[in-house]
């Protein structure tokens, strides 16, 4: 059992680091984003999606090496967590496993926030790259639209074009 244990604390130990790892490149992604840097932005993206990958691997062997712990302790591996586990183990394992547990859920809380501020910056230049293209190329679909007026008949109203006629 100790050697599943030992494996799970270096899994977890190896999960913290790459999660630190992602928190500093979401940082960069802010950075990057603010400064208009998308040649930049498209390297830190590939580099967050490959310690994705890397962290998607770790968890699938952590719950591989938890389920073979689960089974040695005798512990329902759909019940089974670090804190339950921890209460199981001596002092010095237990506070180990409850120290990286900890600063994985405050390093995701920090990746949450981030990625939080990262989503409404993206939005915002988004929102304005559609503003700044509407000005330049209008919706040629919405040029007129029927209007009965007060007289009953058929007339069309022109809407907005953009900043600049296009036929001039």
């Amino acid at each position: 059992m100790a050697s599943g244990l030992d494996r799970i604390s270096g899994i977890l130990g190896s999960q913290l680091e790459l999660y630190r790892e992602l928190l500093d490149t979401v940082s960069e992604t802010r950075d990057q984003v603010v400064a208009n840097r998308v040649d930049l932005l498209e390297q830190t993206v590939q580099r967050e999606i490959q310690l994705l990958s890397k962290l998607e691997e770790l968890e699938t062997e952590r719950s591989l090496v938890m389920l073979s712990v689960c089974k040695e302790l005798n512990i329902n591996p759909e019940e089974a967590t670090i804190s339950l586990l921890a209460q199981r183990l001596p002092a010095e394992e237990s506070s180990r496993l409850v120290e990286l547990r900890d600063s994985i859920l405050s390093t995701l809380d920090e990746l949450s926030a981030k990625n939080k501020v990262n989503e409404r910056l993206i939005r915002d230049s988004l929102k304005y790259i559609n503003f700044a293209l509407g000005l330049y190329f209008p919706d040629d679909q919405n040029d007129a639209t029927y209007d009965s007026g007060s007289s009953g008949g058929q007339s069309l109203t022109e809407k907005h074009k953009g900043l600049f006629d296009a036929k001039a």
